[in-house]
């Protein structure tokens, strides 16, 4: 059956909005092009599975599950991805449709493992892909993965990954078993964008193209050149401002059949929009599509740096009652969940980002001469355990892609434990010291990724409250860089916890709660110094019976 295209983009439009995406133009536009004619045919979809010529959405849910939403009838299902190898329940840190790079008629998506693995997966179907097909391993080195389509010319998608300090690399589809070629640096300075958006081809000469928006929310696009040999894009043009507004920016390919990819932009309130382009990578006017994004943790070929581990909150009460919350990315928590009972009465551990492929936080608690992850097993046994009155998991450190804690004794030394996964009774290394002079500070916490460069960092807060970042810099020898003042006046708070990222954008966040029980949320900006996090919010109250908070 042949459908018109205002019926094909009414049901895109419903796909959006069952999917929790947001679809629209400019928010204001940069010396805005006038309508041109269409290219002569729809541009081609990158994960069209249910066959009507429209990509269909892919997503992460904050309630732990994915999801597809077919753009055909705009229903959502259950979707696998990846379950033949990783084990089932395992989650993708990052999702990139592809378009078909193996020549088959099913598309492909490209998948990145917290381990570092990238493989390519081969639709099957609705409701998920086929083994993998390995690329290969040390892809954590990279903060961003994305798939402009083919920037070579040679009619294949290729990849391209870019580093926490800015170093963008191309790896070229070579049409072979290894599917990418070897490496070839595009050049530096890309860190200055939070989102990164592989777009496919924005102005229909079937190249395609990237958007790039800073964190001040300016839009850039960079034309894809299509030659094999020199630079793949063009020089940067401007094309919008005020982006800034959104915490997601996603590849939406050709939503209207005029041969040029378009944009989907979500809100921090969940509200979808939908960005028809127009010409040299400039977009029309946006349009509300839908709501219900604030569901959403992870949209496959979103732009921001992917939040891994941790997306939860943990809290005991004075009923020994254990409850967890998952954030959603409208800077709130959903319903709280039973977790189980303190039966001690007392705790003394932390809620570490992920240690293993799962994606979800674990729930470590340390005994005497031992530590313990549920859902995990044992992490180790010794005395040094007995040693630690501070014990944080920011996720993975070193940059060998496995999850690691941390640990601050009594005496104000800091302490590494790498995750080695070697046995059962052995998930963390022995333990290497840090350094001294932590005993300066009464409280270490961390969500993860809190400065936007893709490692984890340490918040630590003086006795005299003043808040400072560690920033983390991927080395095991010395896991965090120098200390940033962001402020002082955090001896307010009784609690400080980070549920990792609960605004959307990538970046894990702060809560802090005073002996009242209000809750605020510390948004984080990108930025640096005083301006690392946005002004407290209210947005809840009475937490003064929670003994503990991580």
């Amino acid at each position: 059956m042949i459908r018109s295209r205002t019926s094909r983009l009414r049901a895109v439009v419903a796909a959006s909005v069952v999917a929790g995406t947001v679809a629209t133009a400019l928010v204001g536009s940069q010396a805005a092009s006038p309508a041109v004619a269409a290219p002569a045919a729809a541009a081609t979809p990158r994960y069209d599975v249910d066959g009507d010529g429209v990509t269909d959405r892919i997503v992460q849910r904050a309630d732990g599950t994915t999801t597809i939403t077919l753009s055909a009838d705009g229903t959502t299902q259950p979707f696998t991805v990846g379950s033949h190898v990783t084990g089932v329940g395992n989650k993708p840190k990052e999702i990139v449709p592809l378009g078909t790079i193996q020549g088959t008629s099913a598309p492909d998506l490209a998948v990145l493992w917290s381990n570092g693995d990238l493989a390519v997966y081969e639709a099957s179907g609705t409701s998920g892909t086929t083994q993998a097909y390995p690329v290969g391993p040390g892809w954590q080195m990279f903060n961003k993965i994305l798939s402009p389509g083919d920037v070579t010319g040679d009619g294949r998608p290729d990849l391209l990954g870019r580093t926490p300090a800015g170093m963008l690399h191309l790896y070229r589809s070579n049409g072979g078993s290894g599917l990418f070629g070897a490496r070839a640096e595009v050049g530096g300075g890309w860190q200055v964008y939070d989102q990164l958006v592989g777009t496919g081809d924005l102005d229909g000469d079937r190249i395609g193209d990237v958007l790039a928006r800073t964190v001040s929310g300016d839009l850039y696009f960079y034309q894809g050149t299509g030659s094999a040999t020199g630079a793949p894009f063009k020089a940067r043009v401007k094309v919008g401002y005020g982006y800034q507004m959104f915490n997601q920016l996603v590849a939406a390919d050709d939503l209207n059949a005029d041969g040029r990819a378009d944009l989907l932009a979500r809100t921090p309130d969940g509200t979808v929009y939908r960005y028809l382009a127009s010409t040299g990578g400039r977009f029309a006017a946006r349009q509300t599509v839908g709501t219900g994004g604030q569901n959403v943790l992870l949209y496959a070929g979103g732009g921001g740096v992917p939040a891994y581990g941790k997306h939860e909150l943990v809290t005991f009460d004075d009923a020994n009652r254990i409850e967890v919350r998952r954030a959603l990315s409208d800077g709130t928590f959903g319903a709280p969940e039973l977790r189980g009972t303190n039966e001690k009465g007392y705790f003394h551990g932390t809620l570490s980002s992920a240690l293993d492929e799962k994606g979800e936080a674990d729930l470590v608690e340390i005994g005497p001469g031992y530590a313990y992850a549920d859902g995990v097993g044992w992490l180790g046994e010794g005395e040094e355990w007995n040693s630690y009155e501070f014990l944080v998991g920011p996720g993975d450190l070193t940059g060998d892609g496995k999850g690691d804690v941390v640990g601050r004794d009594f005496e104000g030394s800091l302490h590494l434990h790498r995750s080695d996964r070697l046995t059962y009774e052995n998930w963390l290394d022995t333990r290497v010291r840090v350094g001294g002079g932590w005993g300066v500070y009464d409280q270490l916490v961390s969500g993860g990724d809190h400065s936007g460069d893709g490692r984890p960092d340490l918040v630590a807060r003086t006795y005299d409250g003043e808040l400072y970042l560690y920033p983390g810099t991927g080395s095991a020898t010395k896991p965090f860089g120098t200390p940033v003042l962001i402020g002082g006046g955090w001896s307010t708070y009784t609690h400080l916890a980070s549920p990792g990222d609960m605004t959307g954008d990538g970046r894990a966040d702060l809560i802090g709660v005073d002996a009242a029980g209000d809750v605020y949320r510390y948004a984080a900006t990108g930025l640096t110094g005083t301006r690392s996090f946005a002004a407290k919010v209210k947005f809840t109250s009475g937490w003064q019976r929670y003994q503990y908070i991580y």
